[in-house]
């Protein structure tokens, strides 16, 4: 490899210092969205706020090339800056840290004479998890105050550190998980990984066998028009006067089906997006059509319930989700087996295995030994925080399963969205046992 090829490979310092700087300028702009309730960028991949930032800076690099080119950023740098990026992102978004600061004050802060939750819940909550001060909770809540205050600190700083250092091992067994994977999806399998593939494109450096990304006149005029037609219904929002493009905003027409049992299908909507279509583009052709194909399905499901009397969650979509999720981690499991048993027999017997993880993020020895760190530890806090060992082993098994599916999935196909809202462990177990038999903790 040449020395200028080489340095578009090498991770470096200042990526990482650059990305740790825009790190709390995103997290900001991630919770403007939550605060104004708009945009939600990490609920739907490409995470635009990532791909913006992205953009400014491959182009700043491209002008500081032609003053210095040291200064100039190299593939490596920006992808490493665009990684950490996506990363905080997802932490701070939509159902994590939003979530999360919440629900650890929520019960206390709400408590009234009227819904009773002192006696009904209070005592199974654990104090070291959450915030039982009603007084400090009230200018969270309420408003009106500031988190750098240092009543704010005294009653929030313990319960952060443990809910971080949740995290902390809870994200660092999802990359011990990609490590034992990463050879068999990217040089046996040769995944695809379809959302990477316009940062990479943006980032490119331009040769005589590689265009520019920024010269593509095709890329320009795919622009133009999702541009202009976004544009242009923005200012129709802004001022009714100017005319807005119909047939791109999604319309309802389940208003339509009002007899039963076609008035089960409650809500239909249609309509054409630009960056849906964007993201479809990157997506296999079979999929794009699974995606509107089962979504129909799914609607026909609730008008068949209907008419046969099936109600009270049919067709349990949710479930049908989870069981997806679930079978497509199995799968990836079975089709990686060859790999894992080496990856195994690397652990057990070291060098004289044969086997080489030299070019691997961790040694698999020290991978094994961090997930089995990792997982050792959410066990013991979430059994010092009150649950039995039956309910973590089975949530755990649940939510790694579906991290692994979801993870195969956006490498494989590339889908923008993997929704599964009241559909995790949590319900599922919840469901599966019922609350008596669960307990009140």
């Amino acid at each position: 490899m040449k020395r200028s090829d080489a340095r578009s490979f090498r991770l470096t310092w200042r990526a990482v210092v650059v990305g740790l700087i825009l790190i709390p300028l995103n997290a900001y702009w991630r919770m403007m969205g939550l605060k104004w309730d708009i945009a939600h960028p990490a609920m739907i991949s490409l995470l635009y706020n990532t791909v913006s930032v992205l953009l400014v800076l491959t182009v700043a690099s491209r002008l500081l090339r032609r003053f210095s080119p040291t200064l100039a950023f190299s593939q490596a740098e920006l992808l490493t800056v665009y990684t950490m990026i996506s990363l905080t992102t997802a932490i701070a978004g939509h159902m994590f840290v939003q979530m999360l600061l919440t629900v650890v004050g929520f019960p206390f802060a709400y408590a009234s004479t009227e819904n009773d939750w002192q006696a009904l819940f209070w005592i199974d909550i654990p104090r070291w998890l959450a915030i039982d001060d009603v007084a400090a909770l009230q200018p969270f809540f309420n408003g009106g105050s500031s988190l750098y205050t240092a009543e704010a600190w005294r009653v929030w700083l313990s319960p952060m550190a443990f809910w971080s250092s949740f995290i902390v091992a809870l994200l660092l067994a999802m990359l011990c998980l990609n490590v034992l994977v990463r050879k068999q999806w990217t040089e046996h399998e040769k995944l695809s990984y379809p959302l990477i593939q316009l940062p990479l494109a943006m980032t490119q450096e331009p040769s005589p066998s590689a265009p520019s990304f920024f010269t593509n006149r095709l890329m320009w005029i795919g622009f133009g028009v999702a541009f202009g037609i976004d544009l242009m219904n923005g200012l129709n929002f802004l001022y009714p006067t100017v005319p807005r493009l119909g047939g791109v905003r999604a319309q309802d027409i389940a208003q339509v089906f009002t007899a039963r049992p076609w008035s089960a299908i409650d809500w239909l909507p249609v309509g054409v997006y630009p960056f849906a279509l964007g993201l479809a583009y990157f997506m296999p052709l079979g999929l794009a059509f699974s995606c509107w194909f089962f979504y129909l399905g799914w609607k026909a499901q609730m008008v068949f319930g209907d008419a046969f009397g099936l109600r009270h969650g049919f067709p349990y979509e949710t479930e049908q989700s989870l069981g997806g999720y679930i079978g497509l981690s199995l799968s990836a499991v079975w089709i990686s087996r060859g790999h894992l048993r080496r990856v195994f027999r690397r652990v057990a017997q070291g060098a004289a295995s044969g086997v080489d993880d030299s070019d691997e993020p961790f040694p698999y020895r020290v991978t094994v030994a961090l997930l089995i760190g990792c997982w050792a530890y959410l066990t013991l806090f979430c059994l010092a925080a009150g649950m039995s060992l039956v309910v973590i082993v089975l949530f755990f098994a649940i939510y790694f399963a579906i991290a692994v599916g979801i993870t195969r999935m956006r490498a494989e196909l590339g889908s923008p969205v993997h929704d599964q809202h009241f559909g995790g462990p949590d319900r599922f177990i919840y469901h599966l046992f019922g609350a008596r038999q669960l307990g009140g903790r």
